[in-house]
């Protein structure tokens, strides 16, 4: 027990040594690497001074918990911030994870460099009290994907808010409104000047396995299309493209279901292919 008691006294002393001396050549050491390994890094449009300031905060927290000390409150949302900025970014997961696996090696070998020049570093004690490096990383690390995660599903509703609002605006105002066909085209990947194909199709559940055969149908024949609800109408938009009975034939498994279609010129003809797709169902 003493042993591995005086293990960990070592191994936080060196967390605090390291703190205090350090902090600012670990940070350019893992930087540097970062900027080596990871090509989405370095393709990462950032101030230098706000990407030095954000490993370091990252690496003075997993030092912090190694040390056993109290983390101030400004620390503790370290890891949280970088998983929220690197989502809000667009960032890829994989190489975010990548950024704090780096943290565990730079901050390993430095304890462990200071273990030899201690001479403790072959000490069972010592060796046992590594695994420390790793639990504090690791907290670190499962900070930054949570929020990381959490962010990615806030950013996904919200779009699909947006997404919902511009359908329900075009169907509405699209014959009058040009600035609802604008927002729509862009936020639902429709041209905005395409000859297209109106659906609609009454009580047609969202989980339903025919309506999610349609959709991989359309994906498959890479045919541009959005579908949304009004109450328990289903209402498709898509795209007519060169084959317009590969378009009908992806609708098909709708037949059981009472459905109508209508062809328009194009985005700005939605509200007047709404009415005639609905008297012909």
């Amino acid at each position: 027990m003493k042993a591995n008691s005086r293990a960990t006294d070592a191994v936080q002393s060196i967390a605090r040594e390291l703190l205090a001396d350090r902090l600012d050549e670990l940070t350019d050491v893992a930087l540097a690497r970062l900027m080596k390994e990871e090509p989405a890094y370095a393709a990462l449009t950032m101030d230098p001074q706000t990407r030095q300031a954000g490993m370091r905060r990252t690496l003075e927290l997993a030092l912090l918990r190694l040390a056993g000390d109290p983390v101030p409150p400004v620390g503790q949302r370290a890891s949280t911030e970088v998983g929220r900025e690197r989502a809000v970014q667009g960032f890829p997961l994989t190489a975010l994870m990548h950024s704090f696996q780096l943290d565990l090696r730079v901050l390993w070998e430095a304890v462990l460099d200071e273990g030899r020049r201690r001479g403790i570093s072959s000490e069972t004690g010592f060796l046992d009290g590594l695994i420390r490096v790793w639990e504090a990383t690791d907290a670190n690390t499962v900070e930054v994907v949570d929020a990381y995660r959490r962010t990615e599903r806030e950013l996904a509703s919200q779009r699909e808010e947006l997404r919902s609002r511009a359908f329900e605006r075009l169907l509405l105002d699209g014959d009058k409104d040009p600035a609802a066909v604008s927002t729509a085209s862009a936020l639902l990947g429709l041209p905005s000047e395409a000859a297209l194909i109106i659906l609609v199709a009454d009580g047609v559940p969202p989980a339903a396995p025919e309506l999610q055969r349609c959709r991989a149908a359309m994906h498959r024949s890479n045919t541009p299309f959005h579908l949304g609800w009004i109450g328990d109408e289903l209402i498709g938009v898509l795209v007519l493209g060169r084959r317009p009975e590969l378009v009908l034939a992806n609708l098909a498994p709708l037949d059981q279901w009472r459905c109508g279609t209508a062809e328009v010129a194009d985005l700005f003809q939605v509200t007047r292919g709404l009415r005639l797709a609905r008297a012909a169902s």
